[in-house]
């Protein structure tokens, strides 16, 4: 799904919204080759990391602040605060484990690989839209405005979305969280039906 956000500044200002979604645990395994066979070797979770990330902006981020203060808002991926979960190994290097970990989150259309263009209407508004992939998490998502005048921020918002799934999709989830146990049944029987029907059909043939 696409949705559009809009808003209004207090004047001439350029304008940042950062969306995210709820809060996941998230591991990243490094593959090692062992004897000539591809292997899971050293791993690292991180505890709190969004579970969809977007940002948008009227103007190249870089320029409209600083980095100190692109920080301080977690306003862009290589400023997201994700921490690895405790009891980590402190001797572990967390970097390249951090940049799998946004290449993953991009590679499935949960991260944007580029910032959305804020459009500004006139003196005061401003639109942009942005895209929710299928595979989306439900859950409550934040979204930050932050209106930004001489590379300072001089004011900010946040608003809540509510981001669920609606239709047959919808029935299916809820049957599978809170059934989950019938869930797993009905879908080994379908799958040994499917594997019975697919065996007869090819008999035959």
């Amino acid at each position: 799904s696409d949705i559009l956000l809009f808003g209004a500044t207090q004047g001439k200002q350029d304008v940042i919204v950062i969306v995210q979604g709820p809060r996941q645990s998230r591991t990243i395994r490094r593959q090692e080759r062992n004897a000539g066979i591809w292997m899971n070797g050293e791993s690292l979770t991180f505890d709190q990391v969004p579970s969809y990330y977007a940002i948008a902006a009227s103007g190249d981020i870089d320029s409209l602040l600083s980095a100190e203060t692109l920080e301080s808002y977690g306003a862009g991926e290589e400023h997201l605060v994700i921490a690895p979960a405790l009891g980590s190994d402190p001797a572990i290097d967390i970097k390249p484990f951090r940049e799998a970990l946004i290449r993953n989150m991009r590679r499935i259309g949960l991260y944007s690989q580029k910032p959305a263009q804020v459009k500004i209407l006139g003196n005061s508004l401003f639109r942009v839209g942005l895209h929710f992939p299928t595979n989306v998490p439900v859950g409550e998502y934040k979204v930050r405005i932050l209106l930004v005048s001489d590379k300072k921020v001089v004011s900010t918002g946040t608003k809540r979305l509510d981001v669920g799934k609606s239709g047959i999709e919808a029935a299916i989830y809820d049957f599978a969280y809170n059934y989950s146990a019938l869930y797993g049944i009905v879908a080994l029987i379908i799958a040994v039906v499917a594997g019975w029907a697919a065996a007869a059909v090819f008999r035959k043939a």
